[in-house]
């Protein structure tokens, strides 16, 4: 592993921490993140990460990152564990800024498939943790919507795997 805490990486980092942030507090709110923020969530991270000169780094570790994200997160949106804008918002991570930012790892493929691994595992046991947490206020009688949002958890995921790399 290869400390990288260059400006580009620095900027990118920041850029899909502060995406997902205000992505988080929709799907909070009202857990729905339109169409029309996803597409500006990709402009912005794509932009960002295009003139950080971080999106044409590493062809190989964006380009198995998205193979592997991108079919296991439409299949767990037809299984009903994600909703759409969990997999747009996975697939943009995985394109925008694919395993670890702040270092390099050994092997791309490597790099890229814990990384997305750790990010949709948090995701899936932050959303099993909430809903359990919305059938146990259900029963004592509080209303609770029984979806929880995810993408608090794929925010988490993401900085986890991130200062994983680091350490």
């Amino acid at each position: 592993m290869v400390l990288d805490l260059s400006i580009g990486s620095l900027v990118v980092f920041l850029t899909v921490m502060l995406l997902l942030i205000v992505c988080s507090i929709m799907d909070i709110r009202s857990r729905k993140v339109t169409n029309r923020i996803v597409v500006m969530t990709y402009l912005t991270g794509l932009a960002v990460a295009l003139l950080a000169g971080r999106l044409l780094v590493e062809p190989i570790l964006r380009l198995s990152s998205v193979l592997f994200v991108a079919p296991l997160s439409y299949v767990l949106f037809r299984l009903g564990a994600l909703g759409g804008a969990d997999v747009k918002l996975l697939c943009a991570v995985a394109l925008i800024s694919p395993g670890a930012e702040l270092s390099v790892l050994g092997s791309p493929l490597y790099e890229a498939v814990l990384s997305a691994a750790l990010q949709m595992a948090v995701m899936l046991l932050g959303g099993y943790l909430c809903s359990q947490h919305s059938k146990s206020q259900q029963s004592i009688g509080k209303a609770a919507d029984s979806r929880p949002p995810l993408l608090p958890f794929l925010l988490v995921g993401y900085l986890a795997a991130q200062l994983l790399a680091v350490l």
